[in-house]
């Protein structure tokens, strides 16, 4: 019976800082946030990036990608819109980085211990995340996800 309090101690004191911070960061954004809001999110993983400019309002959300080189060519599709616009909500990368550290601390209590930390930083302002980084399972190359936000900007 002790041995299964001692693991909640040894997760505690790993991972528990994480979600710490992540309420921390959560609270200051939902204090501060502002009806409407740009930024940049750059999405990316082992062989490919997407970089989005996301536009959040009280009349909705909009996503484009940004334009930039590539070799694919790939058309930007309504239905490419569809799956990235989560990206563009920030309510929605919080769920996102809170969802995995709970998937994380849940595998480590059960003796499962394969997936990797979530590692995520935050705005000191406004408390949005603006680096996360994701490996959903450890001993699986190329399945981590990068979240990068920049150029943060506040419509008035």
């Amino acid at each position: 019976m002790s041995i299964p309090v001692l693991i909640v101690l040894l997760v505690t004191v790993q991972d528990v800082p994480w979600l710490d911070q992540l309420a921390a960061a959560s609270a200051r954004w939902s204090a501060a946030r502002p009806a409407s809001y740009e930024y940049t999110i750059a999405l990316s993983g082992f062989d490919w990036s997407v970089p989005l400019r996301c536009s959040v309002a009280p009349t909705g959300v909009r996503v484009e990608e940004v334009p930039q080189p590539r070799h694919d060519q790939r058309e930007w599709t309504p239905a490419m819109e569809r799956v990235f616009v989560r990206y563009c909500v920030i309510e929605n990368l919080f769920a996102m980085t809170e969802r995995h550290l709970k998937l994380r601390i849940a595998d480590v209590v059960r003796g499962v211990d394969h997936r990797a930390p979530v590692v995520a930083k935050y705005d000191e302002r406004l408390g949005f995340p603006t680096d996360v980084f994701i490996d959903p399972a450890n001993m699986v190359a190329d399945d981590e996800l990068v979240l990068k936000v920049s150029g943060f900007v506040v419509i008035r």
